[in-house]
C-alpha cells in the first residue's frame, strides 16, 4: 500500500469533457465507494489542454473531494501522454482507467480491480 493509503487509482483521460466530467466522476467515485473501503481509492482527471470548462470543472471537484485529482496538462499530450502522465502522479498501487463517455459497464469495474489487487492477475482488461 503506498503511503497515502491509496490502493487503487482510476485514471480518467479527459479532453474537451464539460458535458460529461462531472457526471462521471460522482459515478466512478459511487462505484468505487460500493467495493472499497474510505481512503482506499482516488479518481485522477487526466485533463489534457482542454480549450472548453474541463479544468474548471475538474479542479472544482478536486477542491471539494479529497478523492479527486486533477492532473492538468497546459499543452496537448494526447491520450496516451495524458495517461502516462497521470499514472506517474497516481497515488496508487492498483491502475485502471476507462473513457469519460462510461462505455465500460461500471458493474464489471470491481471484478478487473480485484483481480489485480488480489495478485490473481497483472493486468486485467475488458471491453
Amino acid at each position: 500500500m503506498s503511503e497515502s493509503g491509496v490502493e487503487v487509482s482510476v485514471v480518467l483521460p479527459a479532453y474537451n469533457e464539460a458535458a460529461t466530467i462531472e457526471s462521471t466522476v460522482r459515478t466512478t467515485l459511487a462505484t468505487l465507494d460500493g467495493f472499497l473501503p474510505a481512503g482506499s481509492y482516488e479518481v485522477v482527471v487526466a485533463e489534457d489542454g482542454c480549450d472548453d470548462e474541463t479544468p474548471e470543472i475538474a479542479a472544482q471537484l478536486a477542491a471539494e473531494d479529497d478523492r479527486v485529482l486533477h492532473f492538468h496538462n497546459d499543452e496537448r499530450l494526447g491520450r496516451g501522454g495524458a495517461l502516462n502522465a497521470a499514472f506517474r502522479a497516481a497515488n496508487g498501487d492498483t491502475l485502471a482507467y476507462f473513457d469519460t463517455d462510461l462505455a465500460t459497464d461500471m458493474r464489471h469495474l470491481e471484478e478487473l480491480v480485484e483481480s489485480v489487487r488480489s495478485g490473481d492477475a497483472d493486468v486485467a482488461t475488458g471491453s
